[in-house]
């Protein structure tokens, strides 16, 4: 059993008023759910003696900037964007260069000991969260998105890509006593990869 309840109302925003139909229907199925849907009268575009009702703007007392469309500083952003060298394997030099840079980060923030690791991790650490945008700039060409994956890759992996008989059976071990949690794994092998 459903019932229907209509009031017709006039709400004035502002300087706008249209007359509002609001029904509530009480169904009594799942918990007795009421909708309410709001139906403006008279916006009817088939009707051709509807009027539209006057428009008033009216101001703030707060005023907001906001930058220009035609910004040029933000077309050169973009061109720059545009220019930026993607998906191409990085050089020997650009190699050192990444490396360089991440010792001289680690030099200058005072670091210690940790210092790669903490670059490395650096979403762990909140003191050196923006480190990679600071390391990036020294290969202005490349992303430094691009420049973070490289130094991830250098720096953890091995000399030697191939294990020994003894990381074999450690992992083995590992694997029996604490299952498949790779991540503390990782960890103990000092592997990101």
């Amino acid at each position: 059993m459903s019932m229907i309840l209509r009031i017709y109302m006039n709400v004035n925003e502002g300087d706008l008023s249209s007359p509002i139909e609001i029904e509530e229907k009480n169904k009594t199925d799942k918990g007795n759910i009421k909708n309410t849907k709001r139906v403006k009268l008279g916006c009817n575009s088939e009707d051709p003696t509807h009027e539209k009702s006057e428009k008033r703007v009216r101001f703030s007392g707060q005023v907001q900037i906001f930058p220009s469309l035609n910004d040029p500083s933000d077309e050169k952003h973009e061109i720059e964007e545009e220019n930026l060298l993607r998906d191409k394997r990085f050089s020997k030099l650009e190699d050192e260069i990444v490396k360089e840079d991440v010792h001289k980060y680690i030099e200058i923030h005072n670091l210690c000991e940790e210092g790669l690791k903490k670059v490395l991790n650096a979403t762990s650490y909140p003191k050196i969260k923006g480190c990679w945008k600071e390391i990036g700039r020294a290969i202005l060409y490349r992303p430094s998105t691009a420049v973070h994956s490289r130094a991830h890759i250098m720096f953890r992996r091995s000399e030697s890509h191939k294990w020994a008989e003894e990381k074999y059976e450690m992992v083995q071990k590992f694997q029996k006593k604490h299952g498949n949690n790779w991540m503390v794994l990782a960890d103990e092998l000092e592997k990101h990869r």
